[in-house]
């Protein structure tokens, strides 16, 4: 299943703007929503995502040749243990010249947690997407709950 393009757009401004964020939360929902746009832009697996580095950006492409495994939270190969290339087009380009930091050595991730090391994802599914994609179902903004691995079929709609 897939999100429209209107609550596709819906969840990234309840992202951008911390439109459900509690004022308590260590980290506000803005700081993840380039990550939720980069989901949304590639189609790549939340593991793999999580696990992207600078270094897997090059000419025009980011190369996907690794993940960090939910249950484990070990780097491993691709679910399919296979590397692939994914261009950069205009809006993906844009995204990642907004993010870049200061240090952008190589092996510096390109999302990272507050703590610099990888994001969890069973932790941001949990606290972050499903509270904010919930309360967008209950303001009847999106039809139903979907889990971020749900951006896949999404992907294929261009952010305009």
């Amino acid at each position: 299943m897939a999100f429209t393009k209107a609550e596709r757009d819906a969840i990234i401004h309840a992202f951008e703007n911390n439109r459900y964020s509690s004022k308590f939360a260590p980290v506000s929902h803005s700081y993840y929503a380039p990550y939720v746009k980069f989901l949304f832009l590639t189609g790549c697996p939340p593991e793999e995502a999580i696990a992207l580095k600078w270094k897997h950006i090059e000419n025009n492409r980011i190369v996907f040749s690794e993940a960090v495994a939910t249950d484990l939270k070990i780097r491993k190969s691709t679910k399919t243990h296979e590397t692939r290339t994914f261009p950069i087009n205009k809006q993906l380009q844009a995204l990642l010249d907004e993010i870049k930091l200061e240090n952008d050595s190589p092996e510096a991730l390109v999302f990272a947690a507050k703590s610099g090391k990888e994001i969890d994802a069973h932790n941001f599914l949990n606290r972050v997407w499903k509270p904010v994609v919930e309360n967008l179902v209950k303001d009847g903004q999106v039809k139903q709950y979907l889990p971020q691995y749900n951006c896949r079929h999404t992907f294929i709609r261009p952010l305009a």
